[in-house]
């Protein structure tokens, strides 16, 4: 059966429940002590308790509102249409790949999202958390790639702190936890050390979950969370202080897909969606009278307004939750809105999120900060698949937010000149060309996870190419600016060999044979085409033309009220806790 409606609205109209809810956020944290170095937020038993309460408190929210029907499902595996920003994605052609989800069905989702969201917060303590550091997720087979991203992120240069969460799904390291990773300024920490045993069995035990819960859980206020097959090229630190996080508090990465959310989740969320456009795909700056002529000249289908441009609809494009940056402060609320998407993925909300089921895409984030009508930054620059031969998806290339939105803020500068000089709009030049791999900085590589592990790698074929070895990693060292893959394989070769470090998954397999027969060769191939690619392949990277000081201010102006235009929309009041989350 289909969770019950008038349970809801009895619990909801419930003096007790109405106590429970305010109690849900009456906590005392004058005594907690919270330092930026990697210390978890609950240092006596009594805090941890607390804390516990808090969220065992949210896990019957979410509970109550638990979606008890047959699963919401929809779509198929997604194609082109979903890449190319030349098709028109208007209402139709969304609803086209969703099955039918009956008004009983719609009335119970929405009434379970109104409840979530009366039990979320507006704001939480400043003093909850403090620092700023990365966050991942470890244990197990993810403890070999959490510990190749935290010596890669060391040899960048990045000095913050790493908070390492074990899912209670998987087994802790001590070796890894007690011995290494405190010499590299990072530490495990237990979910169940931090949420309760007894709390957690509340939430689906998904990755999904798990990464939300761990950015919750962990001490710092400002968290790069960071998938650990996601490696650095370089020191990510500046973003941290960037201007771009400064000012939004928030900052996703795209993936390579146009948005497929659900008309229908719209509707569930209680956000109005007018037939009107309000930008050009992800163009919030230029005027809307451009509209028409970019839909009529640029895309499949003219005429066709695309549903992502309509107001109170999401921008484009969609987003991954592999790795993102957050403020806790101000996106405290998103995040809880966000557990519970995740939480109810498998129901419902995954499918009305996502209902083409494109690969790596999340935007549970993006729509909470969305519904909540709070502003974050995705990047313009979307990514790159590496060149590997004809893998697909193997290498994903991520890029620098500091130099994206630098870049953007010149950009909206000589789009607004170019108009005013009567040029004709053009979405490709002014809002994609821009972000190239000319201007642009990789910053992170998303990597599959086996083409990390040294033993699983000595016993596939996927180095042999037609001339012998071949470079997954790509070829193109000048415009990385490094050489990644040689660093890598380097990185794997001092851990497993030199330092003959032996975590618990790696305990059945033949060092020796690895070291000698395969990194020795592989390092030694990849030094001499190192030399070849550096001198074959001419590079010079485009320098963006800074915003003069005496623009500044008006250019800030235009980016402010673009993203203003975003959030202007009609949302269904709900009354939320006034409570500040204590805890």
């Amino acid at each position: 059966m289909i969770v019950n409606q008038t349970k809801i609205l009895n619990k909801i109209k419930s003096p007790i429940l109405l106590l429970i809810l305010c109690s849900f956020f009456i906590f005392n944290l004058r005594s907690l002590n919270l330092g930026s170095t990697g210390q978890p937020p609950l240092k006596s038993h009594k805090q941890r308790l607390l804390f516990q309460n808090a969220f065992n408190r949210f896990g019957d929210v979410l509970a109550i509102s638990k979606f008890e029907g047959p699963s919401v499902k929809h779509g198929t595996r997604a194609s082109l249409t979903f890449e190319s920003v030349h098709n028109a994605l208007n209402e139709q052609k969304l609803k086209f790949y969703e099955s039918y989800i009956s008004e009983k069905v719609v009335a119970t989702l929405k009434m379970a999202h109104m409840y979530v969201v009366s039990a979320i917060p507006e704001t939480v303590r400043p003093d909850l958390y403090t620092g700023s550091g990365y966050v991942m997720l470890g244990g197990d087979e993810e403890d070999w790639n959490a510990l190749l991203t935290i010596k890669k992120l060391r040899k960048t240069g990045s000095m913050y702190p790493i908070e390492v969460f074990i899912p209670p799904n998987r087994q802790r390291d001590n070796f890894l936890c007690d011995d290494i990773f405190p010499s590299l300024m990072a530490k495990c920490v237990l979910l169940t050390d931090i949420f309760g045993k007894n709390t957690l069995l509340k939430y689906q035990h998904t990755t999904e979950v798990f990464r939300i819960l761990a950015v919750l859980g962990s001490s710092f206020k400002k968290v790069m969370y960071l998938d650990t097959n996601i490696l650095p090229l370089h020191n990510p630190e500046n973003i941290f202080t960037s201007e771009v996080f400064q000012n939004f508090g928030m900052i996703l990465w795209p993936t390579f897909y146009r948005n497929s959310i659900s008309p229908t989740y719209y509707e569930v969320a209680g956000i109005k969606i007018e037939n009107h456009p309000v930008r050009i795909l992800n163009d919030r700056f230029t005027d809307i009278s451009y509209y028409q002529k970019f839909i009529d000249t640029y895309t499949d289908n003219p005429g066709s307004n695309n549903f992502h441009d309509m107001k109170g609809t999401l921008a484009e494009s969609s987003s991954t939750e592999s790795i993102f940056m957050v403020d806790k402060y101000f996106h405290f609320d998103t995040l809880l809105l966000s557990l519970f998407y995740a939480n109810e993925d498998s129901n419902s909300y995954g499918s009305l999120i996502n209902i083409a089921k494109n690969k790596h895409q999340g935007n549970r984030l993006a729509l909470a900060a969305h519904y909540f009508k709070k502003k974050y930054y995705q990047l313009y620059k979307s990514p790159d698949r590496i060149e590997t031969e004809g893998e697909v998806d193997r290498v994903i290339a991520h890029y620098d937010a500091s130099e994206d939105y630098k870049i953007l803020q010149s950009n909206v500068l000589q789009t607004q000149i170019m108009l005013d000089n009567n040029e004709p709009y053009s979405y490709m030049n002014f809002y994609k060309s821009p972000w190239s791999i000319r201007t642009c900085t990789p910053m992170f590589f998303q990597i599959e996870k086996d083409d990390l592990n040294p033993f699983k790698l000595s016993k596939t074929d996927i180095y042999e190419g037609s001339n012998g070895d071949k470079r997954i990693f790509g070829k193109h060292i000048k415009i990385y600016n490094t050489d990644f893959e040689l660093e890598i394989f380097e990185l794997i070769n001092d851990i497993i060999c030199k330092d003959k470090t032996k975590l618990k998954i790696f305990n059945e397999n033949d060092f020796t044979s690895v070291c000698k027969e395969f990194l020795t060769k592989r390092i030694q191939f990849l030094k001499g085409s190192s030399n070849t690619f550096w001198e074959k392949y001419l590079y010079e990277k485009r320098s963006v033309n800074p915003v003069s000081i005496d623009m500044k201010s008006h250019v800030q102006n235009i980016i402010n009220q673009g993203f203003a235009r975003d959030m202007d929309f009609s949302l269904k009041a709900v009354k939320r806790n006034k409570k500040i989350f204590r805890i």
